[in-house]
């Protein structure tokens, strides 16, 4: 993890700089979550970055845990909420597994853009899984990557040998959705409107 945490530490100034690609996709994502949120929802994101998903869902839970590998991340998004007056979201460095022991604590789990960056992606949906309250979601926001041509998958790779990026797996939006169900959950929720966008899921963990 340390590693890892250094390469996101390194691009963490020109991350919280970077825009929104699709604003009409990305506020369609925000009002689908919302929309299973209410005053008393409690909330555990990991990879939580720079604090931007965490923001705009404050004002409509009751607390939010935001995790992230990332110290300099968590500066960033610890300096966006204070700017936000946001004295609900707790910031903590770490990874998933780190607080997997959380059993049946959370009304929502969030990743977002993050599965594809992950080793163990199933050990981190399971432990998703177990984290949520019966009845709670788990949302999740991944970069498909499988469908790009090799040479770019080569510099990638490359670049990830080098030090000089993350991991990154090539999934197919057909496996993330089987792992999830794999895991336990019912799919709500699932968008992936072309190769580019991100595939959006709400999974519901059973109530019995």
């Amino acid at each position: 993890m340390a590693d890892q945490a250094k390469i996101w530490d390194r691009f963490a100034k020109k991350y919280a700089e970077r825009k929104i690609s699709n604003e009409d996709a990305f506020q369609k994502k925000v009002t689908q979550t919302q929309a299973y949120l209410t005053p008393e929802s409690q909330i555990f994101e990991f990879g939580c970055g720079t604090g931007t998903i965490a923001c705009l869902h404050s004002p409509c839970a009751k607390h939010i845990l935001a995790t992230d590998i990332s110290a300099k991340m968590l500066e960033i998004a610890k300096q966006r909420a204070e700017a936000k007056d946001l004295t609900n979201i707790t910031f903590q460095q770490g990874e998933i597994l780190d607080f997997s022991h959380q059993l049946n604590q959370y009304d929502m789990v969030l990743a977002h853009s993050l599965l594809h960056l992950l080793g163990d992606r199933t050990s981190a949906i399971s432990a998703a899984f177990q984290m949520l309250k019966p009845g709670g979601v788990f949302v999740s926001s991944t970069i498909c990557l499988n469908h790009i041509a090799l040479w770019v998958k080569t510099l990638l790779n490359l670049g990830r040998l080098l030090g000089l990026l993350p991991h990154i797996h090539f999934i197919s939006p057909e496996v993330i959705l089987e792992e999830i169900k794999q895991a336990g959950f019912e799919i709500d929720v699932s968008h992936h409107p072309s190769a580019r966008a991100g595939l959006f899921i709400i999974a519901r963990k059973p109530a019995t």
